[in-house]
This record gives structure tokens, sequence and C-alpha cells, in this order.
């Protein structure tokens, strides 16, 4: 749960073994805030090489976030998925201006 307003500003995935795509058998790691999809990596067209940090897209329409919203992450996979073992960086910042 989230304790004050903020910014979704970066989301970084860092593979600790490299995951081959897979056009059948993937797997997608996303990033809600309640309904919203924040962010996204789907694993059927791209390669991701162990310990290369990727910065995901973040949708800057809904990345403004309050107090009390809820973020999930969330696997999902079509066929048998794949494995993704990997680490997520989440990036907040303050939504006020200085």
């Amino acid at each position: 749960s989230i304790d004050r307003n903020c910014r979704l500003s970066k989301v970084i995935l860092t593979a600790r073994e490299t995951v081959t795509h897979n056009g059948v058998n993937y797997s997608q790691i996303n990033v809600k805030a309640g309904s919203d999809l924040l962010a996204s990596r789907v694993f059927n067209a791209s390669s991701l090489t162990a310990l290369t940090p990727e910065s995901l897209t973040v949708d800057t329409a809904k990345n403004d976030l309050e107090d009390g919203d809820v973020l999930n992450i969330q696997y999902d996979f079509s066929a048998n998925g794949l494995a993704v073992n990997c680490d997520l960086t989440l990036v907040f910042e303050p939504s006020r201006q200085f």
C-alpha cells in the first residue's frame, strides 16, 4: 500500500538468469495499481539477458498514485509459460512540485 502521494517514475527489471523468449510458451510481468496497468514486460518476442537491467515503459497517464493505493506485481503466462527469475526495482518520486 502506498503511504503518500507519489509518482511511479521507473520500473527496472533485471533477470538473474537469461530469459529466452518464446512465441507460444511465454510469461508476462505486470505492475498494476488497481485495474490500471502501469508497466509490463512480455517474453514472447524478445529475450532478457542475465544481469542486464531493462527499464520498462511506465504509463505516465496512470502513474500518479495516492495514499492508500495498492500496487500489484502480477505474473501471467501463456501455455506452459517460462521460468522468470528476476528482480524488479520500482522508483518513486514526490508528486508535488517544490
